[in-house]
């Protein structure tokens, strides 16, 4: 069965999302569109429970900031997820890995990444407060202003 996507700033995503978790047991299921210079970093071909997906993907920045290395597998399907810092250049740099059926790998400016890692994170947790069942609320928002502190420091 195909399924619509809609996007967190789509007029009616609260609604849809909404009425998708009543039918589906509270899951949320979608993925975390990330691309980098047009380069398409994380896609649809990753979907999973997106709540767990922006948990995982959160503690991994957190583990990240503070030790240079951070790794989730915090999924329902088989993913995993790897960041680490790199010093090759003057600027910091983040070396992200997705290990699925094949491993992907990408290097990334650590301050862009960071500012629009944080950026996207509050648009998800500020949507999912809004949903029928916010089942990930208390973990995220707490997790995002921890990796806020972090990263300003």
């Amino acid at each position: 069965m195909k399924r619509d996507k809609v996007n967190i700033t789509d007029e009616k995503a609260i609604s849809i999302s909404s009425d998708y978790q009543m039918r589906n047991n509270s899951l949320l299921e979608g993925f975390i569109h990330i691309t980098y210079y047009d380069q398409s970093v994380i896609s649809e071909e990753h979907c999973d429970d997106v709540e767990l997906m922006w948990i995982g993907f959160l503690r991994m920045t957190l583990q990240y900031l503070e030790n240079g290395y951070g790794e989730t597998s915090y999924f329902i399907h088989n993913q995993i997820w790897k960041m680490e810092r790199i010093h090759t250049r003057k600027e910091k740099q983040v070396l992200f890995r997705i290990i699925n059926n094949k491993m992907e790998k990408f290097l990334f400016d650590e301050r862009i990444f960071m500012k629009e890692l944080i950026k996207s994170a509050e648009e998800f947790t500020s949507f999912v407060s809004m949903l029928a069942h916010p089942n990930s609320i208390t973990v995220l928002a707490p997790l995002l202003k921890k990796m806020i502190n972090i990263s300003i420091d």
